[in-house]
């Protein structure tokens, strides 16, 4: 008997400019579908800034600030070195 394993599923967020409020507002009640899979959308205003931590990855600090015991790969989000404090 053979297992596949299932691939994880990378999720990270893709920002999409619109030309009008009304188009916007359609994407977010509505959604949107690419290759086939349906996915929720909610609105981001222009001037807001995301912090996201480059060592982990994870949204909301910069790097100075960040406590996970190992850098993250960009690409692929396994563990790339770990950190000794």
């Amino acid at each position: 008997m053979v297992f596949k394993m299932a691939k994880k599923k990378i999720r990270i967020p893709l920002y999409i400019a619109t030309n009008t409020v009304n188009k916007a507002n359609t994407l977010c009640t509505q959604g949107m579908v690419v290759e086939g899979t349906w996915y929720s959308c909610e609105p981001f205003a222009d001037g807001a800034a995301l912090r996201q931590c480059y060592c982990c990855y994870n949204f909301g600090y910069m790097a100075k600030m960040c406590v996970a015991k190992a850098v993250r790969c960009r690409y692929c989000s396994s563990i790339y070195k770990e950190i000794k404090y």
